[in-house]
């Protein structure tokens, strides 16, 4: 069903969603680089580097990849140094499909920062990269290094190449290539069996594709893992008890993920009141959603449809439009396109 499936999109970002900086993102960054006010040391060097990255940036604009990606390794050759040149084309290759050359300037990039000084973003997509073309041992290295340094608060849930999945999934609207997600996910759970969201993602998507059996057992691994201090992850693995028919487990999921503090998570707590309506525990449900609106002082676009999909579960189709509405006035890009659907499927019920 596709609120169904908006839950599911919501619950693969629970656990260690990072973004990652896309081509138009960076050479818009490069361009407003090369038109700063601020004036820059007169150098021919410095001077032909920022006529090379304005270069960059014009071709960018004008859809001409090929362009793009001249002008940028002439900016390199120019200055071997120049991190955000290496950044920009390693992520121009990313999106024109060329990992390889991807692999090996995220590695330029690596080398240029030095003492490890990657940001987020960098570190999980070259550890991919060395995952696919390099040395696995690096990529379990820069796994670790991701967890340490996690984005996630106040703890970290999970490995890098988990997050890497998620961003894949993010950027292709939730229809990830199946055995690309595949392969991602068994090296998350390989690299960090101690992820209880890589567990739960996997055997989402083991179940959804028919391998119960083994969907069952990545299930067993996560509860061996859940802390007990793990609202996301509690909740996480309540949905999926509750898809695969267990309900009692899933009901003893759900309380304790009451029990770690979802209530003061809105977010978290969204999901959780979903699990309840999914229960049929419907006063529960309408209780949690309740205070996770309250507790909500600016909710984005795509919190406002996880509160309308608990709305809509529950039958409250009225409200969940009334809560579409004020998501629509807000959401950019993708949440656009999730309001849509959600807000044609909620219609189509009305009539009918």
């Amino acid at each position: 069903m596709p609120l169904d499936r908006n839950l599911s999109r919501w619950l693969n970002g629970l656990g260690g969603l990072t973004a990652v900086g896309i081509v138009g993102a960076m050479g818009f960054l490069a361009w407003k680089q090369s038109q700063s006010s601020e004036p820059l040391p007169k150098s021919p060097r410095l001077e032909n580097l920022r006529s090379l990255k304005t270069k960059a940036a014009q071709a960018l604009a004008r859809k001409d990849v090929a362009g793009a990606e001249k002008y940028y390794l002439q900016a390199i050759a120019a200055s071997p140094r120049d991190v955000m040149t290496h950044k920009t084309l390693g992520d121009l290759y990313l999106q024109d499909g060329k990992r390889k050359d991807a692999w090996r300037q995220y590695q330029a990039l690596e080398a240029a920062l030095g003492d490890g000084r990657l940001d987020n973003g960098s570190r999980v997509w070259l550890a991919d990269l060395e995952w696919e073309f390099g040395n696995p041992k690096k990529a379990e290295e820069l796994c670790r290094k991701q967890i340490t340094d996690d984005w996630v608060k106040p703890v970290p849930t999970g490995a890098a190449l988990v997050s890497r999945a998620h961003v894949f999934i993010t950027e292709t609207g939730g229809e990830m290539v199946l055995p690309e997600r595949l392969g991602h996910l068994r090296r998350a759970v390989a690299v960090w069996p101690k992820s209880v969201d890589g567990h739960v993602s996997l055997a989402h998507l083991l179940w959804d594709t028919g391998e119960k059996s083994e969907a069952l057992r990545e299930l067993a691994s996560a509860q061996k893992q859940l802390r007990p201090d793990d609202a996301a992850g509690a909740v996480y693995l309540a949905f999926m008890m509750a898809r695969t028919g267990k309900r009692d487990e899933s009901g003893r999921l759900a309380d304790r993920a009451v029990k770690a503090g979802a209530a003061n998570d809105p977010r978290i707590a969204s999901g959780l009141a979903h699990v309840f309506a999914t229960l049929g525990q419907n006063d529960r449900a309408l209780a949690m959603i309740g205070n996770a609106i309250h507790k909500a002082k600016s909710p984005d676009a795509d919190l406002l449809c996880n509160f309308a999909g608990v709305y809509a579960r529950l039958g409250r189709r009225s409200e969940a439009l009334a809560l579409l509405d004020q998501a629509d006035k807000i959401a950019l890009g993708g949440a656009k396109a999730r309001i849509f659907d959600m807000r044609k499927e909620l219609t189509s019920a009305l009539k009918g």
